[in-house]
């Protein structure tokens, strides 16, 4: 992984500081004067600089910026979604080599109780926009990031117990598909 300049690291932290107060990230127009910069082309050399070295991932839609790295990622930590503010956790060996694509998001109900996955566990996900039909699959929704498995033919995300279902609609974005769990037994304090 390649080390950012100190301009390239404040470009970093607008974005992922606006991401985590907002739940969805800024668009070039809303850098510029976060970054102080005059001109559109100003934030996407910075954009384009922190894309080769693979800090992020941009397509070529408004507020399409995705965010692959973390500060600290590169020794074995990835970011955790659905955490307090930028928090980070240790990969599970297994998962290592994978660290580029791996994100990690605390499950926020017993939606998926029956599937043995309950409200605070870690769940490793492997981005992936477009997973298999009955893949279990973290998903973002506005703010609210949470865990079911995908049912094309529906068009919803299922969850093991009764009530919670979710129909994916243009605001669901699918994070990826879970590959791993995490759970604490003793007191989070």
């Amino acid at each position: 992984m390649q080390p950012l300049t100190d301009r390239q690291c404040e470009v970093f932290d607008a974005i992922r500081n606006y991401c985590a107060e907002n739940g969805y990230p800024p668009s070039i127009r809303e850098l510029m004067p976060m970054l102080g910069v005059s001109s559109l082309r100003g934030v996407t050399i910075h954009l384009d600089a922190l894309e080769r070295k693979g800090w992020i991932r941009r397509e070529s839609t408004s507020r399409s910026i995705q965010i692959l790295k973390q500060p600290g990622q590169e020794n074995g930590s990835v970011p955790l979604l659905g955490g307090a503010g930028s928090e980070t956790v240790s990969l599970l060996p297994q998962l290592k080599n994978e660290a580029n694509e791996i994100i990690a998001v605390r499950v926020n109900d017993d939606a998926m109780l029956s599937d043995h996955i309950v409200k605070d566990d870690i769940v490793f996900t492997r981005v992936n926009p477009d997973p298999a039909d009955g893949s279990i699959v973290a998903c973002q929704s506005g703010t609210d990031i949470i865990v079911r498995r995908l049912d094309r033919a529906s068009g919803k995300l299922i969850a093991s117990s009764v009530g919670h279902e979710r129909r994916i609609d243009s605001e669901t974005k699918i994070l990826g598909t879970v590959v791993a769990i995490i759970r604490s037994y003793g007191p989070t304090d």
